[in-house]
């Protein structure tokens, strides 16, 4: 999956690569006049390494190490006049949560949670001027459903839904 979310003066940049060789790497780069570089590398021999690392004035690093006793716990925490935070938390019990917030005048909220009992919750939201919505729920019982909402002066509105049944229906606006 290549995704390019924002671009202005900067480039806001995310991806993701798998390959056979038992890599998954995920990155997002923002460049404006510091860079913003976040990143993900889970390797065959157990050690997923999870990385953010933002340069303006001064220097922010997240990482995360897996651990074998089924607890991975990832937290950064920034306060100046606003909050930056990221968290991420695994247990055995089945409860893989994971959400970024930061809070200037607009709210940039990544939200991701994922339970045993089929449900796959993920979604973005970023308030400016704008709202920049994405939005993804999968449930056992049937319904796959993904979208993206953009509003500025005009509405850009993609919307997929996918179901059992034999329904696949996408459309954009």
């Amino acid at each position: 999956m290549l995704w390019v979310l924002e671009q202005e003066d900067g480039v806001d940049f995310v991806c993701a690569l798998e390959q056979e060789d038992g890599v998954d790497f995920v990155c997002a780069l923002e460049q404006e006049d510091g860079v913003d570089f976040v990143c993900a590398l889970e390797q065959e021999d157990g050690l997923d390494f999870v990385c953010a690392l933002e340069q303006e004035d001064g220097l922010d690093f997240v990482w995360a190490l897996e651990q074998e006793d089924g607890v991975d716990f990832v937290w950064a925490l920034e306060q100046e006049d606003v909050v930056n935070f990221v968290w991420a938390l695994e247990q055995e019990d089945g409860v893989n949560f994971v959400w970024a917030l930061e809070q200037e005048d607009g709210v940039v909220f990544v939200w991701a949670l994922e339970q045993e009992d089929g449900l796959d919750f993920v979604w973005a939201l970023k308030q400016e001027d704008v709202v920049n919505f994405v939005w993804a729920l999968e449930q056992e019982d049937v319904v796959n459903f993904v979208w993206a909402l953009e509003q500025e002066d005009v509405v850009n509105f993609v919307w997929a839904l996918e179901q059992e049944d034999g329904v696949d229906f996408v459309w954009a606006l």
